[in-house]
């Protein structure tokens, strides 16, 4: 089969090429930001790629919220707003409007919004005045969701585009569903050895002038690149589905921007957004398991040796429940029923009680703390891997060794496997019923899977290239 190079450059989508300027806009934007407001540079490098996410999010499928969040006031959330004010592109405050203001002016002008004190919606005395707010948070940060209102004066219900993205801040934790969609950002009151600025909106505004005008230049011209969708950057393992969707256009932005953006980016989303973070921003329920999970010994344990182990933890509450006495058996028991997990008759040794065995809980655990794979695979010396043809399993995957240093397989050492293939369906992968052929690297079809993995976005450009180049040479020797 004999496919010229320039059919794959056609279906291959070439990498997201660094844009001139983009990094240095991104390193100003965090200079200016860190003049005002006290945060770390984790966070400080999201608010960056958040920013001029603000230029371009109708480009992208989900929009993730900032929420600046804090446990007490006066640690520079509602400055850190105010910054954003200057800095984003067409924002409007949106703690002052009204229900009906507000629906309007997010499809007409799809503003990015920007909400002081947000516990005031959902705090536990919200009312019917705040519904509609929450219907906007709620539903605004996918493309095409819409909210449902009755409009007078005919009170016809009607849908409207609620898609845009939104700045947040309050002391109290968002709802889970939102603070799912949002990237936490933590703030803590200043140090007397913090320096920062006063902030002063008239003149920041005029600072910013230019950099609002480089952020649109940058818009204006990197449209066409950041909408292709087969660029989807791969996902990350420590990110769950609804992290990965919300980031990944600022993936897109930091890969675009190049220098150190692309693994800064990732890093913070690692940080503010991964498994870690899910586990800390979690229900008491799911602590409480997580909780379990690190105490319970062998198969079996008895209700009162578990609740001893949890109320022994110093990192959680349990011990200092009922004024001291610490958590009941009663108490762990209503709390796990809605898990599906009920004490029972079990014995250990020659004692008999009332108890747990580890797998009633593996269930839980498995949807609730699914183990992360790892972000690479296991390094060593590489070799290009070449199944002989029969011996192969059923469904194995092509293995093709990759180079940091070069394309010859002389040179390679020290790098990551991975593999690229189609999927199999368990038939063959063709619906045919028949094995599927192993397909490895020098073989005729070996470039339709990379093809394939680079349209779908298993693989990057670079990557493709250098996967390509290794399989030239090895046709070349074969020859």
């Amino acid at each position: 089969m004999d496919v010229s190079e320039n059919y794959f450059e056609s279906i291959v989508p070439p990498a997201v090429q660094s844009h001139p300027y983009l990094a240095d806009l991104l390193e100003e934007t965090r200079a200016f930001v860190r003049r005002f407001v006290v945060v770390g540079a984790v966070e400080l490098d999201a608010i960056a790629v958040w920013v001029a996410h603000s230029y371009v999010f109708d480009l992208a499928y989900a929009t993730p919220y900032l929420h600046a969040h804090s446990p007490e006031p006066g640690s520079g959330k509602t400055t850190l707003l105010d910054v954003l004010g200057v800095l984003v592109k067409n924002p409007i405050d949106a703690d002052n409007l009204t229900e009906a203001t507000l629906f309007r002016l997010v499809e007409a002008k799809t503003p990015t919004l920007l909400f002081d004190e947000v516990d005031a919606v959902f705090g536990k005395k919200n009312s019917d005045s705040t519904e509609g707010i929450r219907q906007v948070l709620n539903s605004g940060y996918r493309k095409g969701r819409k909210a449902w209102r009755c409009v007078p004066p005919s009170h016809e219900v009607r849908p409207f585009n609620v898609f845009c993205p939104k700045a947040l801040s309050g002391l109290r934790e968002l709802p889970g569903t939102l603070a799912h969609r949002s990237i936490p950002i933590a703030m803590k009151p200043p140090l007397p050895s913090d320096v920062y600025e006063d902030f002063d909106t008239e003149q920041a505004f005029g600072e910013a002038e230019d950099l609002r005008r480089n952020l649109e230049a940058w818009a204006a011209e990197s449209m066409d690149v950041l909408s292709r969708p087969e660029l989807k950057p791969p996902k990350l393992p420590e990110l769950d589905a609804r992290a990965n969707e919300i980031w990944r256009l600022l993936f897109r932005i930091a890969d675009q921007a190049g220098e150190d953006w692309p693994e800064q980016a990732r890093a913070a989303a690692r940080e503010l957004s991964g498994a870690d973070r899910r586990r800390q921003d979690a229900s008491p329920g799911i602590k409480l398991l997580a909780h379990i999970k690190d105490v319970f010994q062998g198969e079996k344990m008895f209700c009162g040796d578990l609740v001893h182990a949890l109320n022994e933890l110093d990192d959680a509450p349990y011990g200092g429940w009922n004024l001291g006495a610490g958590i009941s058996t009663r108490e762990l028991g209503k709390k796990l029923v809605p898990y599906g997990v009920r004490a029972k008759s079990i014995r250990i040794e020659n004692t008999k009680s009332k108890g747990y065995e580890r797998v009633q809980f593996e269930d839980s655990w498995g949807r609730y703390f699914p183990q992360i794979p790892p972000t690479k695979g296991d390094r060593g010396t590489t070799r290009i891997v070449e199944p002989k043809r029969g011996e192969s399993k059923g469904g194995q995957d092509a293995v093709v060794p990759l180079s940091e240093n070069g394309s010859i397989p002389h040179e390679q050492s020290d790098v990551t496997v991975v593999t690229v293939s189609k999927p199999d369906h368990g038939d063959g992968g063709d619906g045919t019923g028949q094995n599927r052929p192993i397909i490895v690297v020098g073989d005729e079809m070996y470039p339709l899977l990379l093809a394939d993995a680079g349209k779908n976005g298993h693989i990057t450009e670079d990557e493709f290239a250098k996967r390509y180049a290794l399989h030239k040479l090895v046709q070349a020797a074969r020859a």
